[in-house]
């Protein structure tokens, strides 16, 4: 199987994790997505629409294999994000001998890389919410401390009073 991530808007280059054949992994390595070797990839991604690659025929518009695995057949999704589409799923050569992939199997794999997408852009929602809250750290405690020296300023110094007399304020009068 392989899942590619666009890295930009023009979709050029990306990120590709690849699973199998057997035990190979290769995960999330940069590439530079070629017109012809990722064809299926490009397809999902233009479109936005899953589809079945069928047992090659001569002339077929997709490449005979993905890396170094020959293709029979293959599932084709796109992984659709807020902005548009993020990436593709492939999953290449159903295995055992009922032949192609069927239609409800492409409705999973539909489902499957729909959820995938939904997770991908969650994920990257919550990165820029964590970065957002680290400049946000930041920029306070660049307005409240001396650029040069680190020390408190007197902005820090009011808050803190503030914040003081407030606490004891709340507490009620002072035993005498």
């Amino acid at each position: 199987a392989e899942l590619t991530l666009s890295v930009a808007d023009d979709h050029e280059s990306g990120l590709r994790t690849i699973v199998g054949p057997g035990d190979a992994v290769s995960t999330m390595a940069s590439i530079r997505l070629d017109p012809v070797a990722d064809a299926m990839h490009l397809a999902a991604v233009r479109d936005g629409a899953s589809f079945a690659v069928v047992p090659r025929t001569t002339g077929a518009p997709y490449p005979d294999r993905i890396g170094t695995t020959p293709v029979r057949d293959a599932l084709v999704a796109p992984l659709a994000g807020d902005r548009g589409d993020i990436g593709s799923m492939i999953i290449p050569n159903r295995q055992g001998s009922l032949g192609t992939f069927r239609p409800d199997e492409m409705r999973l794999f539909e489902t499957l890389a729909h959820h995938a997408g939904v997770a991908l852009e969650n994920g990257r929602l919550g990165r820029s919410l964590s970065d957002l809250h680290a400049v946000k750290d930041q920029l306070r405690h660049q307005a409240m401390h001396d650029s040069l020296t680190g020390l408190g300023n007197s902005d820090l110094l009011l808050e803190r009073l503030e914040s003081a007399l407030s606490r004891r304020f709340q507490a009620g009068p002072m035993p005498v």
